[in-house]
Protein backbone atom coordinates (compact mmCIF):
# COMPACT_ATOMS: atom_id res chain seq x y z
CA UNK A 1 0.00 0.00 0.00
CA UNK A 2 2.81 2.40 0.93
CA UNK A 3 4.65 1.64 -2.32
CA UNK A 4 1.45 2.17 -4.32
CA UNK A 5 0.88 5.54 -2.66
CA UNK A 6 4.47 6.62 -3.32
CA UNK A 7 4.21 5.50 -6.95
CA UNK A 8 0.96 7.45 -7.36
CA UNK A 9 2.56 10.59 -5.89
CA UNK A 10 5.52 10.22 -8.21
CA UNK A 11 3.29 9.70 -11.23
CA UNK A 12 0.98 12.67 -10.50
CA UNK A 13 3.91 15.00 -9.83
CA UNK A 14 5.66 13.79 -12.96
CA UNK A 15 2.49 14.25 -15.01
CA UNK A 16 1.99 17.80 -13.73
CA UNK A 17 5.62 18.62 -14.47
CA UNK A 18 5.30 17.45 -18.10
CA UNK A 19 2.69 20.16 -18.69
CA UNK A 20 5.34 22.84 -18.23
CA UNK A 21 7.07 22.37 -21.59
CA UNK A 22 4.03 23.11 -23.80
CA UNK A 23 2.71 25.68 -21.30
CA UNK A 24 6.01 27.60 -21.41
CA UNK A 25 5.80 27.65 -25.20
CA UNK A 26 2.17 28.69 -24.95
CA UNK A 27 3.04 31.62 -22.68
CA UNK A 28 5.70 32.84 -25.11
CA UNK A 29 3.43 32.38 -28.13
CA UNK A 30 0.69 34.23 -26.29
CA UNK A 31 2.97 37.24 -25.87
CA UNK A 32 3.88 37.11 -29.57
CA UNK A 33 0.20 36.86 -30.51
CA UNK A 34 -0.76 39.65 -28.10
CA UNK A 35 1.88 42.11 -29.35
CA UNK A 36 1.36 41.24 -33.00
CA UNK A 37 -2.43 41.40 -32.95
CA UNK A 38 -2.59 44.61 -30.90
CA UNK A 39 -0.02 46.60 -32.89
CA UNK A 40 -1.53 45.55 -36.22
CA UNK A 41 -5.13 46.28 -35.19
CA UNK A 42 -7.00 49.22 -36.68
CA UNK A 43 -7.62 50.79 -33.28
CA UNK A 44 -3.88 51.11 -32.63
CA UNK A 45 -2.77 51.97 -36.18
CA UNK A 46 -5.40 54.74 -36.40
CA UNK A 47 -3.90 56.29 -33.25
CA UNK A 48 -0.30 55.67 -34.40
CA UNK A 49 -0.37 56.05 -38.20
CA UNK A 50 3.33 55.24 -38.64
CA UNK A 51 2.51 51.63 -37.70
CA UNK A 52 0.57 51.34 -40.97
CA UNK A 53 3.87 51.26 -42.87
CA UNK A 54 4.25 47.98 -44.75
CA UNK A 55 7.38 46.97 -42.83
CA UNK A 56 5.71 47.34 -39.44
CA UNK A 57 2.56 45.62 -40.68
CA UNK A 58 4.50 42.60 -41.96
CA UNK A 59 6.50 42.25 -38.74
CA UNK A 60 3.46 42.44 -36.48
CA UNK A 61 1.32 40.08 -38.56
CA UNK A 62 4.29 37.66 -38.66
CA UNK A 63 4.45 37.84 -34.85
CA UNK A 64 0.73 37.15 -34.54
CA UNK A 65 1.00 34.23 -36.97
CA UNK A 66 3.97 32.76 -35.08
CA UNK A 67 2.00 33.06 -31.85
CA UNK A 68 -0.60 30.66 -33.26
CA UNK A 69 1.90 27.75 -33.29
CA UNK A 70 1.19 26.54 -29.76
CA UNK A 71 -2.52 27.36 -29.91
CA UNK A 72 -3.12 25.53 -33.20
CA UNK A 73 -1.16 22.38 -32.33
CA UNK A 74 -1.69 22.31 -28.56
CA UNK A 75 -3.10 18.76 -28.22
CA UNK A 76 -0.30 17.09 -30.18
CA UNK A 77 2.27 19.11 -28.22
CA UNK A 78 0.88 17.64 -25.00
CA UNK A 79 0.77 14.15 -26.52
CA UNK A 80 4.50 14.46 -27.22
CA UNK A 81 5.53 16.35 -24.07
CA UNK A 82 3.98 13.88 -21.60
CA UNK A 83 5.94 10.77 -22.70
CA UNK A 84 9.00 13.00 -23.15
CA UNK A 85 8.74 14.18 -19.56
CA UNK A 86 7.83 10.84 -18.00
CA UNK A 87 10.52 8.81 -19.80
CA UNK A 88 13.78 8.38 -17.92
CA UNK A 89 15.76 7.22 -20.94
CA UNK A 90 15.46 7.52 -24.73
CA UNK A 91 13.26 10.59 -24.40
CA UNK A 92 13.42 11.35 -28.12
CA UNK A 93 11.85 8.00 -28.99
CA UNK A 94 9.15 8.60 -26.37
CA UNK A 95 8.23 12.00 -27.86
CA UNK A 96 8.26 10.60 -31.42
CA UNK A 97 6.00 7.76 -30.31
CA UNK A 98 3.64 10.29 -28.72
CA UNK A 99 3.13 11.94 -32.09
CA UNK A 100 2.67 8.57 -33.80
CA UNK A 101 0.14 7.46 -31.20
CA UNK A 102 -1.82 10.72 -31.43
CA UNK A 103 -1.98 10.53 -35.22
CA UNK A 104 -2.93 6.83 -35.15
CA UNK A 105 -5.75 7.50 -32.67
CA UNK A 106 -7.29 10.23 -34.82
CA UNK A 107 -6.97 8.22 -38.02
CA UNK A 108 -8.74 5.34 -36.26
CA UNK A 109 -11.54 7.69 -35.18
CA UNK A 110 -11.91 8.87 -38.77
CA UNK A 111 -12.02 5.25 -39.96
CA UNK A 112 -14.76 4.35 -37.46
CA UNK A 113 -16.93 7.36 -38.35
CA UNK A 114 -16.50 6.76 -42.08
CA UNK A 115 -17.19 3.01 -41.79
CA UNK A 116 -20.36 3.71 -39.81
CA UNK A 117 -21.53 6.03 -42.57
CA UNK A 118 -21.48 9.16 -40.40
CA UNK A 119 -21.78 12.31 -42.50
CA UNK A 120 -18.77 14.33 -41.31
CA UNK A 121 -20.34 17.53 -42.68
CA UNK A 122 -23.72 17.08 -40.99
CA UNK A 123 -24.29 19.65 -38.24
CA UNK A 124 -26.06 17.18 -35.93
CA UNK A 125 -23.21 14.67 -36.28
CA UNK A 126 -20.63 17.40 -35.71
CA UNK A 127 -22.42 18.52 -32.54
CA UNK A 128 -22.99 14.96 -31.23
CA UNK A 129 -19.47 13.67 -31.75
CA UNK A 130 -17.53 16.93 -31.61
CA UNK A 131 -16.06 16.44 -35.07
CA UNK A 132 -13.23 18.78 -36.01
CA UNK A 133 -10.12 18.95 -38.16
CA UNK A 134 -7.23 17.44 -36.17
CA UNK A 135 -3.86 17.54 -37.96
CA UNK A 136 -5.69 17.52 -41.28
CA UNK A 137 -7.90 14.55 -40.31
CA UNK A 138 -11.65 14.76 -39.71
CA UNK A 139 -11.78 13.29 -36.22
CA UNK A 140 -13.28 13.87 -32.79
CA UNK A 141 -11.68 16.80 -30.99
CA UNK A 142 -10.82 15.26 -27.62
CA UNK A 143 -8.62 18.25 -26.81
CA UNK A 144 -6.31 18.14 -23.82
CA UNK A 145 -7.92 15.06 -22.26
CA UNK A 146 -7.34 12.95 -25.36
CA UNK A 147 -3.77 14.21 -25.61
CA UNK A 148 -3.09 13.41 -21.95
CA UNK A 149 -4.52 9.92 -22.41
CA UNK A 150 -2.29 9.36 -25.43
CA UNK A 151 0.75 10.65 -23.56
CA UNK A 152 0.16 8.39 -20.56
CA UNK A 153 -0.46 5.28 -22.69
CA UNK A 154 2.63 5.93 -24.81
CA UNK A 155 4.80 6.52 -21.73
CA UNK A 156 3.67 3.17 -20.30
CA UNK A 157 4.34 1.43 -23.61
CA UNK A 158 7.76 3.07 -23.83
CA UNK A 159 8.66 1.93 -20.33
CA UNK A 160 7.51 -1.63 -21.06
CA UNK A 161 8.77 -2.19 -24.61
CA UNK A 162 11.84 0.00 -25.18
CA UNK A 163 14.10 -3.06 -24.65
CA UNK A 164 11.76 -5.53 -26.40
CA UNK A 165 13.56 -8.43 -28.06
CA UNK A 166 12.18 -9.89 -31.26
CA UNK A 167 12.90 -13.18 -33.11
CA UNK A 168 15.89 -13.03 -35.44
CA UNK A 169 13.69 -12.67 -38.52
CA UNK A 170 12.05 -9.58 -36.99
CA UNK A 171 15.04 -8.28 -35.02
CA UNK A 172 15.08 -5.05 -37.05
CA UNK A 173 11.77 -4.06 -35.43
CA UNK A 174 12.92 -4.73 -31.85
CA UNK A 175 14.18 -2.45 -29.12
CA UNK A 176 13.46 1.25 -29.45
CA UNK A 177 12.00 0.79 -32.94
CA UNK A 178 9.22 -1.29 -31.44
CA UNK A 179 7.94 1.57 -29.26
CA UNK A 180 6.36 3.69 -32.03
CA UNK A 181 5.10 0.49 -33.69
CA UNK A 182 3.27 -0.75 -30.60
CA UNK A 183 2.10 2.81 -29.89
CA UNK A 184 0.48 3.03 -33.33
CA UNK A 185 -1.22 -0.35 -32.86
CA UNK A 186 -2.51 0.24 -29.33
CA UNK A 187 -3.68 3.81 -29.93
CA UNK A 188 -5.35 2.77 -33.18
CA UNK A 189 -7.40 0.21 -31.25
CA UNK A 190 -8.21 2.73 -28.53
CA UNK A 191 -9.21 5.21 -31.22
CA UNK A 192 -12.00 2.86 -32.29
CA UNK A 193 -13.50 3.17 -28.80
CA UNK A 194 -13.51 6.97 -28.65
CA UNK A 195 -16.69 7.52 -30.74
CA UNK A 196 -18.50 5.14 -28.38
CA UNK A 197 -17.59 6.89 -25.12
CA UNK A 198 -16.63 10.47 -25.95
CA UNK A 199 -20.12 11.99 -26.47
CA UNK A 200 -21.22 10.92 -22.94
CA UNK A 201 -17.88 11.82 -21.35
CA UNK A 202 -17.82 15.21 -23.04
CA UNK A 203 -21.36 15.80 -21.82
CA UNK A 204 -20.24 15.25 -18.22
CA UNK A 205 -17.36 17.69 -18.60
CA UNK A 206 -19.67 20.27 -20.17
CA UNK A 207 -22.09 19.86 -17.27
CA UNK A 208 -19.24 20.51 -14.78
CA UNK A 209 -18.25 23.61 -16.73
CA UNK A 210 -21.81 24.91 -16.73
CA UNK A 211 -22.10 24.23 -13.02
CA UNK A 212 -18.95 26.27 -12.35
CA UNK A 213 -20.25 28.97 -14.67
CA UNK A 214 -23.44 29.24 -12.61
CA UNK A 215 -21.36 30.07 -9.52
CA UNK A 216 -20.52 33.42 -11.14
CA UNK A 217 -17.56 35.25 -9.65
CA UNK A 218 -17.20 32.60 -6.92
CA UNK A 219 -15.96 30.13 -9.54
CA UNK A 220 -12.76 32.13 -10.12
CA UNK A 221 -12.47 32.65 -6.34
CA UNK A 222 -12.39 28.92 -5.59
CA UNK A 223 -10.15 28.27 -8.60
CA UNK A 224 -7.55 30.83 -7.50
CA UNK A 225 -7.60 29.60 -3.92
CA UNK A 226 -7.41 25.96 -5.02
CA UNK A 227 -4.40 26.59 -7.25
CA UNK A 228 -2.45 28.12 -4.35
CA UNK A 229 -3.42 25.33 -1.92
CA UNK A 230 -2.32 22.64 -4.38
CA UNK A 231 0.98 24.36 -5.19
CA UNK A 232 3.00 22.95 -2.24
CA UNK A 233 2.37 19.38 -3.40
CA UNK A 234 2.91 20.22 -7.06
CA UNK A 235 -0.54 19.19 -8.34
CA UNK A 236 -1.76 22.67 -9.26
CA UNK A 237 -0.67 22.18 -12.89
CA UNK A 238 -3.38 19.56 -13.39
CA UNK A 239 -6.12 21.82 -12.00
CA UNK A 240 -4.92 24.77 -14.09
CA UNK A 241 -4.77 22.69 -17.28
CA UNK A 242 -8.37 21.53 -16.81
CA UNK A 243 -9.62 25.12 -16.67
CA UNK A 244 -7.37 26.42 -19.44
CA UNK A 245 -7.93 23.72 -22.04
CA UNK A 246 -11.25 21.92 -21.39
CA UNK A 247 -14.95 22.78 -21.06
CA UNK A 248 -14.46 23.10 -17.29
CA UNK A 249 -13.05 26.57 -17.95
CA UNK A 250 -15.87 27.48 -20.31
CA UNK A 251 -16.86 26.99 -23.94
CA UNK A 252 -18.61 28.95 -26.63
CA UNK A 253 -18.46 30.38 -30.12
CA UNK A 254 -15.52 32.64 -30.93
CA UNK A 255 -15.61 34.23 -34.40
CA UNK A 256 -17.81 31.41 -35.68
CA UNK A 257 -15.81 28.50 -34.22
CA UNK A 258 -16.75 26.58 -31.09
CA UNK A 259 -13.84 26.69 -28.65
CA UNK A 260 -13.36 25.01 -25.26
CA UNK A 261 -11.14 26.10 -22.37
CA UNK A 262 -10.49 29.54 -20.91
CA UNK A 263 -7.07 30.05 -22.47
CA UNK A 264 -8.09 28.59 -25.82
CA UNK A 265 -11.02 30.97 -25.96
CA UNK A 266 -8.85 33.94 -25.09
CA UNK A 267 -6.28 33.18 -27.78
CA UNK A 268 -9.02 32.54 -30.34
CA UNK A 269 -10.43 35.97 -29.50
CA UNK A 270 -7.00 37.57 -30.00
CA UNK A 271 -6.57 35.84 -33.34
CA UNK A 272 -9.86 36.99 -34.81
CA UNK A 273 -9.53 40.49 -33.27
CA UNK A 274 -13.27 40.78 -32.70
CA UNK A 275 -15.07 42.15 -29.68
CA UNK A 276 -15.17 39.57 -26.88
CA UNK A 277 -18.54 37.97 -26.20
CA UNK A 278 -19.89 37.05 -22.78
CA UNK A 279 -18.51 33.49 -23.00
CA UNK A 280 -14.98 34.81 -23.62
CA UNK A 281 -15.08 37.35 -20.79
CA UNK A 282 -16.50 34.79 -18.35
CA UNK A 283 -13.78 32.30 -19.26
CA UNK A 284 -11.05 34.90 -18.93
CA UNK A 285 -11.96 35.34 -15.26
CA UNK A 286 -9.87 32.20 -14.66
CA UNK A 287 -6.77 33.70 -16.27
CA UNK A 288 -3.98 36.03 -15.29
CA UNK A 289 -5.85 39.18 -14.29
CA UNK A 290 -7.01 37.33 -11.18
CA UNK A 291 -3.41 36.72 -10.12
CA UNK A 292 -2.23 40.30 -10.53
CA UNK A 293 -3.55 41.55 -7.19
CA UNK A 294 -1.29 39.13 -5.30
CA UNK A 295 1.58 38.87 -7.79
CA UNK A 296 2.07 42.58 -8.50
CA UNK A 297 1.01 43.89 -5.10
CA UNK A 298 0.39 41.35 -2.35
CA UNK A 299 3.53 39.22 -2.35
CA UNK A 300 5.88 42.22 -2.79
CA UNK A 301 4.10 43.70 0.25
CA UNK A 302 4.73 40.49 2.18
CA UNK A 303 8.40 40.61 1.17
CA UNK A 304 8.73 44.18 2.46
CA UNK A 305 7.09 43.15 5.73
CA UNK A 306 9.55 40.26 6.13
CA UNK A 307 12.42 42.66 5.47
CA UNK A 308 11.22 45.18 8.06
CA UNK A 309 10.62 42.41 10.63
CA UNK A 310 14.09 40.91 10.20
CA UNK A 311 16.86 41.66 12.69
CA UNK A 312 18.65 44.81 11.56
CA UNK A 313 22.04 43.10 11.32
CA UNK A 314 20.48 40.39 9.12
CA UNK A 315 18.73 42.70 6.66
CA UNK A 316 21.68 43.08 4.28
CA UNK A 317 21.94 39.28 4.07
CA UNK A 318 18.28 38.65 3.25
CA UNK A 319 17.83 41.66 0.97
CA UNK A 320 19.11 39.83 -2.12
CA UNK A 321 16.89 36.82 -1.35
CA UNK A 322 13.76 38.95 -1.06
CA UNK A 323 14.56 41.17 -4.05
CA UNK A 324 15.18 38.16 -6.30
CA UNK A 325 11.90 36.66 -5.11
CA UNK A 326 10.00 39.86 -5.88
CA UNK A 327 11.58 40.09 -9.35
CA UNK A 328 10.70 36.45 -10.09
CA UNK A 329 7.13 37.12 -8.98
CA UNK A 330 6.53 40.48 -10.67
CA UNK A 331 8.43 39.85 -13.91
CA UNK A 332 8.20 36.07 -14.27
CA UNK A 333 4.98 35.22 -12.46
CA UNK A 334 6.91 32.69 -10.32
CA UNK A 335 5.71 32.87 -6.73
CA UNK A 336 7.33 29.90 -4.97
CA UNK A 337 10.55 31.74 -3.94
CA UNK A 338 8.42 34.09 -1.81
CA UNK A 339 5.62 31.73 -0.79
CA UNK A 340 7.95 29.08 0.55
CA UNK A 341 9.59 31.62 2.85
CA UNK A 342 6.49 31.51 5.07
CA UNK A 343 4.74 28.27 4.09
CA UNK A 344 6.77 26.12 6.47
CA UNK A 345 6.96 28.55 9.37
CA UNK A 346 3.25 29.46 9.31
CA UNK A 347 1.03 27.19 7.19
CA UNK A 348 -2.04 29.05 8.45
CA UNK A 349 -0.62 32.26 6.98
CA UNK A 350 -0.20 30.46 3.66
CA UNK A 351 -3.89 29.48 3.87
CA UNK A 352 -4.79 33.15 4.39
CA UNK A 353 -2.61 33.96 1.37
CA UNK A 354 -4.62 31.41 -0.67
CA UNK A 355 -7.87 33.12 0.32
CA UNK A 356 -6.45 36.53 -0.64
CA UNK A 357 -5.41 35.19 -4.06
CA UNK A 358 -8.95 33.87 -4.51
CA UNK A 359 -10.33 37.28 -3.56
CA UNK A 360 -8.04 38.79 -6.20
CA UNK A 361 -9.70 36.60 -8.83
CA UNK A 362 -13.14 37.55 -7.50
CA UNK A 363 -12.33 41.28 -7.49
CA UNK A 364 -11.03 41.24 -11.06
CA UNK A 365 -14.16 39.38 -12.18
CA UNK A 366 -16.53 41.77 -10.37
CA UNK A 367 -14.78 44.83 -11.85
CA UNK A 368 -14.73 43.32 -15.35
CA UNK A 369 -10.96 43.36 -15.85
CA UNK A 370 -10.22 41.59 -19.16
CA UNK A 371 -6.53 40.82 -19.63
CA UNK A 372 -6.12 37.05 -19.93
CA UNK A 373 -3.03 34.93 -20.67
CA UNK A 374 -1.31 32.76 -18.08
CA UNK A 375 1.27 34.31 -15.78
CA UNK A 376 -0.23 37.31 -14.01
CA UNK A 377 3.04 39.26 -14.24
CA UNK A 378 3.83 42.77 -15.38
CA UNK A 379 4.47 41.53 -18.94
CA UNK A 380 0.92 40.17 -19.17
CA UNK A 381 -0.39 43.45 -17.81
CA UNK A 382 1.48 45.46 -20.45
CA UNK A 383 0.95 43.19 -23.47
CA UNK A 384 -2.60 41.96 -22.88
CA UNK A 385 -3.82 44.93 -20.87
CA UNK A 386 -2.22 48.25 -21.77
CA UNK A 387 -1.52 47.46 -25.45
CA UNK A 388 -5.05 46.16 -26.02
CA UNK A 389 -6.67 49.45 -25.03
CA UNK A 390 -8.86 50.76 -22.23
CA UNK A 391 -11.55 48.13 -22.83
CA UNK A 392 -9.40 45.70 -20.82
CA UNK A 393 -9.68 48.01 -17.78
CA UNK A 394 -5.94 47.62 -17.25
CA UNK A 395 -5.90 50.88 -15.28
CA UNK A 396 -7.72 49.14 -12.42
CA UNK A 397 -4.88 46.66 -11.86
CA UNK A 398 -2.43 49.14 -10.21
CA UNK A 399 -5.23 50.25 -7.86
CA UNK A 400 -6.13 46.66 -6.90
CA UNK A 401 -2.44 45.76 -6.54
CA UNK A 402 -1.85 48.77 -4.25
CA UNK A 403 -4.72 47.66 -1.99
CA UNK A 404 -3.36 44.10 -1.85
CA UNK A 405 0.14 45.45 -1.16
CA UNK A 406 -1.13 47.28 1.92
CA UNK A 407 -3.22 44.32 3.12
CA UNK A 408 -0.33 41.87 2.79
CA UNK A 409 2.20 44.24 4.31
CA UNK A 410 0.23 45.00 7.46
CA UNK A 411 -1.09 41.43 7.80
CA UNK A 412 2.37 39.88 7.51
CA UNK A 413 4.02 42.49 9.71
CA UNK A 414 1.40 41.90 12.42
CA UNK A 415 1.54 38.10 12.14
CA UNK A 416 5.34 37.90 12.17
CA UNK A 417 5.66 40.04 15.29
CA UNK A 418 2.55 38.76 17.08
CA UNK A 419 3.46 35.08 16.70
CA UNK A 420 7.26 35.53 16.45
CA UNK A 421 7.38 33.75 13.10
CA UNK A 422 10.85 32.64 11.99
CA UNK A 423 10.80 34.30 8.58
CA UNK A 424 14.16 35.13 6.93
CA UNK A 425 16.42 37.17 9.16
CA UNK A 426 14.66 36.14 12.38
CA UNK A 427 15.91 32.57 12.77
CA UNK A 428 19.63 33.23 13.36
CA UNK A 429 20.54 31.85 16.78
CA UNK A 430 23.51 33.17 18.82
CA UNK A 431 24.97 29.70 19.22
CA UNK A 432 25.23 29.41 15.47
CA UNK A 433 27.52 32.42 15.43
CA UNK A 434 29.65 30.84 18.14
CA UNK A 435 29.88 27.67 16.16
CA UNK A 436 31.21 29.60 13.23
CA UNK A 437 34.11 30.85 15.36
CA UNK A 438 35.30 27.30 16.01
CA UNK A 439 36.03 26.76 12.36
CA UNK A 440 34.43 26.91 8.95
CA UNK A 441 31.61 24.52 8.11
CA UNK A 442 32.45 21.58 5.89
CA UNK A 443 30.52 23.10 2.99
CA UNK A 444 32.41 26.37 3.34
CA UNK A 445 35.71 24.54 3.14
CA UNK A 446 34.74 22.74 -0.05
CA UNK A 447 32.86 25.48 -1.89
CA UNK A 448 35.88 27.58 -2.99
CA UNK A 449 37.42 24.54 -4.68
CA UNK A 450 34.31 23.95 -6.78
CA UNK A 451 32.49 25.94 -9.40
CA UNK A 452 29.13 27.07 -8.06
CA UNK A 453 26.02 26.58 -10.18
CA UNK A 454 24.50 29.96 -11.15
CA UNK A 455 27.15 31.54 -8.93
CA UNK A 456 25.55 30.44 -5.64
CA UNK A 457 24.60 26.73 -5.52
CA UNK A 458 27.09 24.04 -4.54
CA UNK A 459 25.72 21.01 -6.41
CA UNK A 460 28.11 18.57 -4.71
CA UNK A 461 27.05 19.73 -1.24
CA UNK A 462 23.38 19.71 -2.23
CA UNK A 463 23.66 16.13 -3.46
CA UNK A 464 25.34 15.15 -0.21
CA UNK A 465 22.55 16.83 1.80
CA UNK A 466 19.98 14.88 -0.20
CA UNK A 467 21.63 11.70 1.01
CA UNK A 468 24.06 11.09 -1.81
CA UNK A 469 23.61 9.58 -5.24
CA UNK A 470 22.65 6.21 -3.75
CA UNK A 471 19.59 7.78 -2.10
CA UNK A 472 18.11 9.07 -5.37
CA UNK A 473 15.77 6.81 -7.34
CA UNK A 474 14.60 9.48 -9.79
CA UNK A 475 15.41 13.16 -10.27
CA UNK A 476 13.53 15.81 -12.19
CA UNK A 477 12.45 19.42 -11.86
CA UNK A 478 9.63 21.82 -12.60
CA UNK A 479 9.86 25.60 -12.74
CA UNK A 480 11.28 26.17 -9.27
CA UNK A 481 11.86 22.86 -7.50
CA UNK A 482 13.72 19.58 -7.67
CA UNK A 483 11.28 16.65 -7.70
CA UNK A 484 12.77 13.42 -6.40
CA UNK A 485 11.92 9.89 -5.42
CA UNK A 486 14.44 8.75 -2.82
CA UNK A 487 15.22 5.55 -0.98
CA UNK A 488 14.73 7.20 2.41
CA UNK A 489 13.36 10.71 2.91
CA UNK A 490 14.83 10.80 6.42
CA UNK A 491 18.31 10.99 4.88
CA UNK A 492 17.41 14.33 3.29
CA UNK A 493 18.83 17.10 5.52
CA UNK A 494 16.38 19.97 5.13
CA UNK A 495 18.24 22.37 7.43
CA UNK A 496 21.50 21.92 5.55
CA UNK A 497 19.77 22.32 2.18
CA UNK A 498 18.39 25.67 3.33
CA UNK A 499 21.90 26.79 4.32
CA UNK A 500 23.01 25.80 0.81
CA UNK A 501 20.44 28.11 -0.77
CA UNK A 502 17.22 26.06 -0.94
CA UNK A 503 14.06 27.99 -0.12
CA UNK A 504 12.27 24.98 1.36
CA UNK A 505 12.06 21.18 1.52
CA UNK A 506 8.79 19.24 1.19
CA UNK A 507 8.64 15.57 2.23
CA UNK A 508 5.33 14.24 0.87
CA UNK A 509 5.95 10.75 2.21
CA UNK A 510 8.84 8.42 3.01
CA UNK A 511 10.11 8.45 -0.58
CA UNK A 512 8.78 11.59 -2.34
CA UNK A 513 10.69 14.82 -1.76
CA UNK A 514 10.72 18.27 -3.34
CA UNK A 515 13.48 20.82 -2.81
CA UNK A 516 12.49 24.38 -3.69
CA UNK A 517 15.46 26.06 -5.37
CA UNK A 518 14.00 28.90 -7.41
CA UNK A 519 14.34 29.98 -11.05
CA UNK A 520 17.83 28.42 -11.37
CA UNK A 521 16.55 24.93 -10.53
CA UNK A 522 17.21 23.58 -14.05
CA UNK A 523 20.91 24.34 -13.77
CA UNK A 524 21.08 22.76 -10.31
CA UNK A 525 19.25 19.66 -11.50
CA UNK A 526 21.54 19.29 -14.53
CA UNK A 527 24.63 19.58 -12.33
CA UNK A 528 23.35 16.95 -9.89
CA UNK A 529 22.27 14.65 -12.73
CA UNK A 530 25.89 14.40 -13.92
CA UNK A 531 26.85 12.93 -10.55
CA UNK A 532 24.22 10.18 -10.25
CA UNK A 533 23.84 6.93 -12.20
CA UNK A 534 21.60 7.02 -15.28
CA UNK A 535 18.26 5.27 -14.94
Amino acid sequence: MQKTKAALWEFLQGLGKTFMLPVALLAFCGIMLGIGSSLSSEAVTDSLPFLKAEGFHLVFTWMANTGLVAFTFLPVLFAMAIPLGLAREDKGVAAFSGFVGFAAMNLAVNFYLTARGVDLEDEKAIEHYGIADVLGVQSIDTGLLGAVAVGIVVSLLHQRFRTQRMPDALAFFGGLRFVPIISALVLSVLGLLIPLVWPAFNGWITAVGRGIGHTGVFGPFFFGMGEVLLRPIGLHHILVAMFRFTDVGGSGAVCGDNVSGALNMFYAHLDCAGAPNAAVTDATHFLSQGKMAAYLGGLPGAALAMYHCANRRMRPEIKALLVSGVVACVVGGITEPLEFLFLFVAPWLYAVHAVLVGLGFLTAAVLGVFIGNTDGNVIDWLVFGVLQGSSTKWYLVPVIAAVWFAVYYFLFRWAIRRFDLRTPGRDQEPEQDAGDEEGPAPDAEKAPARELVAGKYDAVAILDAIGGAANIRSLDNCITRLRMTVEDAELVDGARLKKLGAVGVIKLDGHTVQVVIGPQVQSVKDAIATMIPVG
